[in-house]
Formats: structure tokens, sequence, C-alpha cells
């Protein structure tokens, strides 16, 4: 996932704010590190510091500040090390609806403007109702009801209930 954070950072006595990919705490620091030893070529030689010392915290959530649900460093970190969906307004909607990180692929259901849209897309895909009477006729509202007692619905990404 190519989403980035803007890092405040303290290493002893040298600091710096830098972009970073999101990950794990770690893998922050040791891109601290390499922005800290670009800006300050002595840290090479200072024995009194090391990437486990350094102190950091988000100032600018960059393309994350769309996704209000995903602005959680244990979350983020949880992301980062997920090998599945990556699409942030997807993830959002999944955090919201409050379905785990590692369930996102497995619940995922598509996305749709209304539930009753929803409902239609999940009888033709799961049944055989031909595109005729008296398909025209069904309460798509009434099904959709039903339907989201075992879905949850964020932002228009539906995702099943487990």
């Amino acid at each position: 996932m190519e989403a980035k954070i803007t890092v405040s950072a303290k290493l002893g006595n040298y600091e710096i704010d830098c972009t970073v990919l999101i990950g794990s705490d770690e893998s922050i620091k040791e891109q601290i590190y390499e922005e800290l030893k670009e800006q300050y070529p002595e840290i090479k030689n200072d024995e009194n510091v090391g990437v486990d010392e350094i102190i950091w915290e988000v100032i600018d959530w960059e393309e994350l500040s769309d996704y209000p649900n995903l602005q959680d460093n244990d979350l983020l970190e949880e992301i980062a090390d997920y090998n599945g969906c990556n699409d942030l307004d997807i993830l959002n909607s999944a955090v919201e609806c409050d379905i785990k990180i590692s369930n996102v692929d497995d619940s995922y259901s598509g996305s749709c403007h209304t539930n009753a849209e929803f409902a239609e897309d999940m009888a033709e895909e799961t049944c055989t109702i031909p595109k005729e009477w008296p398909f025209y006729y069904i309460d798509w509202e009434r099904a959709a009801n039903d339907l989201m007692m075992d879905y949850s619905e964020a932002n228009g990404h539906y995702f099943r209930n487990f």
C-alpha cells in the first residue's frame, strides 16, 4: 500500500519532519532513520543514538485525511501488514462496520447506492431470477430489510457479517 503519513521525529538532539510509507513501528523508524542520516550525516558516527531511540508522532495523514476510521497507529500497522484489499475507501468502510481488517476480503460483498439495489444485485448473482415478470414486482426494499440482517453497510460498501 502506498499510503503515506508525515511524521515529526526526534532522535537525541536531532529532529526532523518527513513523509514515510505507512508500516509497522519498526519500518517507520527505519524510514525516519534514513531521512535523519540524509539530513544529519554526522548521525552515522554518533554512538549515542540508534533506530530504537527514535520517538515519532503523526502530524499529517496525507492520503488518509479523508478516512477518519484509519487514523489509529495500531490499525495502520495492521493495514500495512495486511496482504489483501488495499482500497482505502473499502478499508475505511470496513472499520466503520466493525469488520476486522483480516476479514475484509472474505466479507466484502461489493458496493451499491441503496440497500434495495444491493438486494437486487445479490438476487441476480445467487438466484436464477428472470429479468421479466414477476421479477419487476419484487419489493426490493422489504427484501433488503431481511438481507441486511446478515450484512453491514458504510459509504455504499457492503460486508457480510460473520
